[in-house]
């Protein structure tokens, strides 16, 4: 297995949370911490692990250096009326 009992798993580009899920539901992690930028998706993982005990969601994308850029957005991560 990849985590062992008790580590702290970051899953960047969490997406809408198929990994955090299976970790989570296998009790493995003391702690998930998810980031995730995307709109669409984000609003998703919120609602999956809001209040969980050991998910915690962040609304950012990482990278190496700190620095504001823009991300280009697909129609999926767009709401119905077509603004992010």
């Amino acid at each position: 297995s990849l985590v062992a009992e008790g580590n702290v798993c970051v899953d960047i580009g969490a997406n809408v949370g198929y990994v955090c899920m299976h970790i989570a539901a296998r009790d493995l992690a003391s702690s998930v911490q998810a980031f995730e930028p995307g709109p669409m998706a984000l609003r998703t993982l919120q609602s999956l692990f809001a209040g969980h005990p050991r998910v915690q969601v962040h609304p950012v994308a990482l990278g190496a250096a700190d620095v504001g850029l823009g991300a280009a957005v697909g129609a999926d991560d767009l709401p119905a009326n077509g603004q992010p």
